[in-house]
């Protein structure tokens, strides 16, 4: 399972990578080729969250399994202090000949408490891990700040007499974002 995240989380480093070598790429584009690569960037951004939620999710397999491996040694440990205490009572019978009546409610009253950690390690295992869907508001935020982080990087580049083109194609870009959303909606209904 450790491997596995490896490689997600190698995943996400290369969904990063690319993200940055189109964000160089997009400095010098304009028109139609910057909303080529805009929508480009909109597929690494989803696939980036997808590894994400993979790790997330191996993570919390990992973190369950522990769980269960450290409750498992806790059982152990209390059969064996039980496997004590009825020897101890036992050897105590035997002495005395009776039954002692608050032994009897102090072993009662601790296996009642096994029981009731056993059933909140039961509920904890029982949790659902599925994967949210992706928010679309928030993969057109995060390719807004995209494109307001080239734009300003052209600003502090471009001489102060003149405006980079790609200021021009953001708001155009951003226009067409309304458009690459009905795409989308339209392609989530039809699955």
């Amino acid at each position: 399972m450790g491997e596995r995240a490896e490689v997600m989380e190698g995943k996400v480093k290369e969904c990063n990578r690319e993200l940055l070598e189109l964000k160089n790429t997009m400095k010098k584009q304009t028109g139609a080729a910057y909303k080529q690569s805009q929508k480009k960037v909109m597929l690494i951004i989803k696939k980036k969250k997808l590894y994400e939620a993979q790790c997330n999710t191996l993570s919390n397999m990992k973190f369950n399994m522990e769980t269960v491996k450290i409750t498992n040694e806790g059982i152990n440990d209390a059969i064996g202090a039980a496997n004590c205490l009825r020897q101890a009572v036992a050897v105590q019978k035997a002495a005395m000949q009776q039954i002692n009546l608050n032994e009897l409610d102090d072993l009662q009253e601790e296996m009642q408490e096994l029981m009731q950690d056993q059933e909140e390690i039961q509920e904890i295992l029982g949790r659902d891990y599925s994967l949210d869907t992706f928010n679309e508001a928030d993969l057109e935020q995060e390719l807004e700040e995209l494109d307001d982080e080239i734009v300003a990087e052209q600003l502090k580049e471009a001489p102060s007499n003149q405006l980079p083109a790609q200021s021009q194609n953001t708001v155009s870009a951003r226009n067409g974002l309304s458009e690459l959303n009905a795409i989308t909606v339209s392609y989530t209904h039809l699955r």
